[in-house]
């Protein structure tokens, strides 16, 4: 049986360790307040499109809503764009957000023809720029207030170059 224990992440103290991964169609405002009832410790949003947000996209800009009732805000934040994924990170639009996560992992074939997702893990000094893009954004904060940000995830099929790339885990 699984051990439910508090987790932490960056400077973030999650209460469980039960985590619910962003879910398209799924992990909506409503749905994550439920997860919450039912002690998960972190709820994603659904992945959210930097370059849609970028040209005000109201799909997308739905996807983001939150209240204060949801004990810890994370969003996914999909781009392949440093320039794009900085302005992103730093807009209004997740400044309510705890964690802000990079999504390095999708393979839908339009997310990883146009290098986002999972085509990230193929490019590291692309991902390393990425990261380093976002991380500017914690200088808009009061440091116990930045948000935390995902990192690149290893594989052992770039394990040897991701060992020398800032910002990995």
């Amino acid at each position: 049986m699984m051990e439910i224990k508090t987790l932490r992440v960056g400077g973030l103290l999650l209460p469980s360790n039960i985590l619910m991964a962003p879910l398209a169609g799924y992990t909506s405002y409503p749905f994550r307040i439920l997860a919450y009832e039912l002690e998960a410790g972190l709820c994603f949003t659904e992945m959210v499109s930097a370059n849609a947000l970028k040209y005000q996209d109201q799909a997308n800009r739905r996807l983001l809503f939150t209240t204060e009732d949801e004990p810890i805000k994370a969003v996914q934040l999909l781009g392949g764009s440093p320039a794009v994924m900085e302005q992103m990170a730093k807009s209004p639009l997740l400044k309510d957000f705890d964690l802000i996560d990079i999504n390095m992992g999708c393979p839908v074939p339009n997310v990883f023809k146009s290098g986002e997702g999972s085509a990230l893990m193929l490019d590291m000094p692309k991902t390393s720029a990425v990261i380093r893009a976002c991380k500017k954004a914690e200088s808009l904060y009061p440091s116990s207030a930045a948000p935390e940000f995902g990192r690149m995830r290893c594989s052992p099929r770039n394990l040897p170059e991701c060992a020398r790339t800032p910002g990995r885990t």
